[in-house]
């Protein structure tokens, strides 16, 4: 078998808001080893549908909050100083309380 390009390693996610679960379909290796590491703690919850070794693709049913689409938040170059501020301040507490 001819490996999949780039391109047609596609992940679909597919939900409603009828149900608890949702289908996760992917041939992205991060995602599969992912999904199937979580499977010794949550394989009560996680359903393998199918796992194509060959095609290197796999389809999970999982839970629906699982599921989600991140979007990184816009700071202003004040707020990001103010994150570091206090990223700092916890740093030096933390290294005064073990040294």
């Amino acid at each position: 078998m001819i490996p999949l390009t780039a391109i047609e390693r596609e992940t679909i996610l597919n939900y409603n808001t009828a149900e608890d679960l949702g289908n996760v379909y992917t041939c992205d290796r991060s995602l599969i080893n992912k999904v199937t590491k979580a499977l010794g703690e949550w394989g009560d919850v996680i359903q393998v549908l199918s796992l194509d070794e060959e095609e290197g693709c796999a389809e999970f049913l999982l839970p629906k909050k699982w599921i989600g689409v991140k979007i990184p938040r816009r700071l202003t170059d004040e707020q990001k100083k103010e994150i570091t501020a206090r990223l700092q301040k916890k740093k030096a507490l933390v290294d005064e309380n073990t040294h």
